[in-house]
């Protein structure tokens, strides 16, 4: 019986560990990439983060500030489902790398196209937010940080 039990409490150690790692694969790759990762987190903790906490994070984060029509059945429904199909692409919970669908790269990329269409966020959250839309100076702040991100992922 105690055999068991310090099997089953190694085995969900082991899980966890395993289950963690699994996770924060996108973060830890070379020493010298973990150090860049980290070069652009802080980047983006300081120039951009403010500005996707304003814009972005009421469908891309656990940070939502629910609207004052959320309990109406029909549309809490639609906003969860804004809410779900947005972190399954972004998740800005946790800083830089984001979770969601890419690599650290790859999001990169996406954010640079969105930010040039503008895209995001999209029309119908603009018209019920007004001041959600991302600003020239707010779009060249993103673009800084996406250049210096680029040339810290090339090296």
């Amino acid at each position: 019986m105690r055999h068991t039990s310090i099997i089953l409490n190694l085995g969900m150690v082991l899980a966890s560990a395993f289950a963690h790692e699994t996770h924060n694969s996108k973060k830890l790759e070379t020493p010298s990439q973990e150090n860049k990762l980290n070069e652009i987190n802080e980047a983006y903790v300081k120039q951009v983060k403010p500005i996707f906490q304003a814009k972005c994070f009421d469908c891309h984060s656990q940070f939502t500030k629910f609207p004052w029509y959320y309990s109406f059945p029909l549309i809490k429904s639609a906003i969860d489902n804004d809410i779900q199909e947005a972190k399954r692409h972004f998740d800005f919970s946790d800083d830089f790398p984001f979770r969601g669908h890419g690599i650290p790269r790859e999001d990169i990329q996406a954010i640079q196209e969105v930010i040039q269409r503008g895209t995001m966020p999209p029309l119908r959250y603009r018209i019920l937010h007004l001041k959600s839309k991302v600003t020239l100076d707010e779009k060249e702040q993103i673009m800084k940080w996406i250049v210096l991100s680029n040339k810290l992922l090339e090296n």
